[in-house]
């Protein structure tokens, strides 16, 4: 009776991975799925993370908001739109941004014909961390730029207070 297929051929010498190579086939596997996932997304014309925010198929566009003592000024990135195509609507506690998106495209040369079309929904939803004055709100659309100002309420204006800080 013979053991040699029961004990490990390498007594004496690790019979495991070190770590080192552990790392290197984890780090591998890791830069095979972004490549993978990279191309995918090339592949159908979609940045990997626009479309998160309010389902599948809706462009979710960039915004920026910044606060000042008089109000909200919300700068959203609308580019390849028109005004026609835009919403924008204010209630007491959010703005949300939708519209419609659409491009045709047609060329024509010798021999050939190419006729394309894209269409997808736009929508953005920006919460407000307090009231404002629906009636005085204003928005404004150039060079694919949308800018919303939103003035504060009466009471919003006042209610900040700065608490002092105790050593415990």
């Amino acid at each position: 009776m013979t053991t040699r297929g029961l004990a490990p051929l390498t007594w004496g010498r690790r019979s495991f991975p070190s770590r080192r190579e552990t790392e290197y086939s984890f780090s591998s596997l890791q830069r095979e799925i972004n490549r993978l996932l990279d191309e995918f997304f090339r592949e159908v014309n979609v940045p990997p993370y626009e479309f998160a925010e309010e389902g599948p198929g809706v462009y979710v566009p960039r915004v920026d908001v910044t606060e000042d003592d008089k109000g909200i000024k919300i700068t959203a990135e609308l580019a390849g739109m028109e005004e026609k195509d835009i919403n924008v609507s204010v209630c007491r506690d959010a703005v949300t941004i939708s519209g419609e998106k659409r491009e045709e495209k047609e060329e024509q040369d010798k021999g050939y014909y190419r006729m394309e079309r894209r269409y997808g929904s736009v929508r953005r939803t920006v919460a407000l961390p307090f009231e404002v004055e629906i009636d005085k709100a204003q928005a404004t659309f150039k060079n694919g730029v949308l800018t919303i100002d939103l003035p504060k309420s009466a009471e919003s204006r006042g209610s900040a207070k700065t608490i002092e800080i105790k050593k415990a």
